[in-house]
């Protein structure tokens, strides 16, 4: 049996609409509307009607195509098809008349009937009757077009203010829950809630209300089940309602600043349910409009390959040492530590708002109700300033940068230091060019009591040993080079100290690999690595009270001991290789100097001539226990000059 020939209407009508469907689930709204018009309404098959009405007035809702053609579509429709989103478009499109009356329509489901309420509710908070349609925000939580974030199990209660049953669930994305907790914490009347949410909330629920309760959504408990609970967006209209403000609480009341004053940069926001061409600027016009002569970090929890290899090849923007899409509080704490913000709307603008963050807020067309009817992120968070996105001015942006970057620099002096909670706060770090006398001064110190781990033996290039802890050179320092895209060994390419932002999650690591060597926290603890010269701005940051030792010996003498050492000679064997090597350790052995409050420079030549005055002195001031004997046995300068 022969096929029957394909309709080519029906062929190329289907190939239109699957390809326009691609764009549209990706929030290309541009892009879906071209394509839906290679073909013409009437020249769409029957069968097809209903997937690619979908498409073309989902454009329309999203203000996109165009507005008579959409609105006329709408209005004509001739079936029941799409009730609460032909709605919602009619609201949007000022079409009074087919809103009533498909609202008309009989025997309509309760999710439509509440989408219907939710759509009010926007269309009065667009055209500025904020307080109406905050009445009937919440509608938004049994409506079709709203996520399903009602655990199972338990009931929706509205919350209007006075009736805090105690229970809350979070809904929506990161930055809108974040957003809810900070208005929550302005207004509520209690501390014992319940709290159920997304794994990554929890650090942010818990800073705000340290007695709550938390569980996970896939975790909840039996006590739950059959109870009644608020969602997190119901304090939005609450507060609103109450005062004519949301009044966020920031999560962060005194800025702690970091060792750079670097500038988060976003250039791409928004989910697919929003229309993320509006919420993007093409990231090589991005790089165009920034300023130079300002650090910046990037806050894109999506880079691309593509845009990845793109920024290593500029070198303006760092990218983070860490994995901002899973580790979101960590993503928190390293923007409370910056100087400003560039971005796009997104979740960083809640992350830098709530840290009390300066915001250059780069605002789309079609503007989020949260804002306000003036478009102004500084309603919500008074240190925004806002710029269209459509119209930056570089100008204006560098006297911004300068600007916070200026603040920035005041904050430092403002704050020295955190109290250091215990002795694991305190570590040494051990710092200098290679092959300048580290080994022998940490192990001194070690011979004094400074907890070390388990650090490299010796061999012939370093006859009693490295003392560096391999556990933290190989799973901290060498990936936190490449990270950033520089030579692991950390010789032949380098990044600038001054690009490098605040990594929270250091902190815990180094903890935890000391531990799993069985550090007790009883006794100061120390870690050397030549190769912390070129991060040390990092390690600052999660250690503010550490102590630092540079240490220093006759460049030509290190010169000498590095063509020597087979490790290092296979890097370069020309001399003049290793004095601008060592002019660049130099660069960032000063820059610490200056930044960090506890730091002790010492010439290990001294020591090769027998002096140990000085290596007293300093086991003295990291309070460790002086060993005269121990330290004698092993500063040998002998074996110190040999190489």
């Amino acid at each position: 049996m022969k096929d029957e020939p394909q309709d080519p209407n029906m062929a190329k009508a289907k190939d239109v609409i699957d390809r326009a469907n691609a764009m549209f689930e990706q929030g290309e709204i541009t892009r879906t509307y071209e394509i839906l018009r290679e073909v013409r309404d009437r020249d769409v098959p029957k069968d097809l009607h209903s997937r690619y009405f979908f498409l073309v007035l989902g454009v329309g809702l999203y203000g996109g195509g165009e507005p008579a053609h959409i609105k006329k579509l709408n209005r004509n429709i001739g079936f029941r098809f799409q009730p609460a989103m032909r709605y919602r478009l009619a609201l949007r499109t000022g079409d009074l008349e087919t809103a009533k009356k498909i609202r008309s329509q009989e025997d309509l489901p309760f999710d439509v009937t509440e989408d219907f309420g939710w759509s009010a509710a926007l269309s009065c908070i667009w055209s500025g009757k904020r307080r109406m349609g905050l009445r009937l925000y919440h509608k938004r939580m049994h409506a079709r077009n709203f996520g399903n974030f009602i655990p199972k199990g338990t009931e929706y209660l509205p919350f209007d203010g006075q009736n805090e049953c105690g229970r809350v669930f979070l809904e929506q994305g990161v930055g809108d829950w974040l957003l809810h907790l900070a208005v929550m914490r302005r207004i509520t009347k209690r501390e014992d809630h319940i709290f159920l949410g997304e794994p990554r909330s929890e650090p942010f629920v818990r800073r705000y209300f340290p007695e709550a309760a938390f569980f996970t959504n896939g975790n909840m408990p039996e006590t739950l089940k059959g109870q009644t609970m608020h969602g997190s967006g119901d304090y939005l209209p609450a507060a609103y309602l109450a005062d004519n403000r949301f009044g966020a609480v920031p999560l962060v009341t005194d800025r702690l600043p970091g060792t750079n004053p670097v500038i988060g940069v976003c250039w791409r926001g928004g989910s697919a349910q929003n229309r993320r061409e509006e919420r993007r600027i093409p990231l090589h016009m991005f790089l165009d409009m920034l300023p130079p002569g300002f650090s910046y970090v990037a806050l894109q929890a999506d880079i691309s390959p593509e845009e990845e290899e793109f920024l290593r090849r500029d070198g303006r923007v760092t990218l983070p040492n860490f994995d901002i899409r899973r580790r979101s509080f960590a993503l928190f704490e390293s923007i409370s530590k910056m100087a400003g913000v560039i971005s796009v709307d997104s979740a960083n603008w809640h992350f830098a708002g709530l840290s009390q963050v300066p915001i250059y807020a780069l605002m789309n067309k079609t503007v989020h109700w949260y804002w306000g009817p003036d478009a102004d992120v500084a309603s919500v968070y008074p240190e925004a300033t806002v710029c269209s996105k459509s119209r930056v001015n570089r100008t204006e942006l560098k006297e911004w940068c300068q600007g916070v970057v200026d603040l920035h620099k005041t904050l430092k002096t403002a704050h020295p230091g955190r109290v250091a909670n215990s002795i694991m706060d305190r570590p040494v770090f051990v710092v200098g060019a290679p092959r300048s006398g580290t080994s022998m001064v940490t192990g001194a110190l070690a011979a004094c009591g400074l907890w070390m781990g388990k650090t490299i033996g010796g061999n012939r290039d370093n006859e009693k040993g490295f003392f560096e802890n391999a556990d933290i050179r190989e799973r901290l320092i060498k990936p936190a080079l490449k990270n950033l895209g520089v030579d692991p060994a950390g010789v032949t390419s380098l990044i600038p100290v001054d690009q490098l932002a605040a990594d929270p999650t250091i902190r815990a690591k180094m903890l935890e690999l000391m531990r799993a060597q069985g550090y007790d926290g009883k006794t100061r603890w120390g870690y050397k690595e030549p190769k912390l010269t070129l991060l040390w701005p990092m390690w600052a940051d999660a250690f503010p009270n550490a102590s630092w030792i540079i240490l220093e010996r006759d460049r030509e003498a290190v010169v000498k001991s590095c063509l020597n050492t087979g490790f290092m000679a296979r890097q370069s064997k020309d001399a003049e290789f290793w004095r601008h090597f060592i002019n660049r350790y130099d660069d960032r052995l000063q820059a610490l100097e200056e930044a960090v409050p506890d730091v002790t420079r010492i010439r290990t030549d001294q020591l090769a001539d027998g002096d140990t005055k000085v290596l007293r002195d300093l086991a003295t001031h990291l309070e460790l226990t002086w060993d005269e004997k121990a330290v004698a046995d092993f500063v040998d300068p002998k074996l110190f000059g040999r190489h």
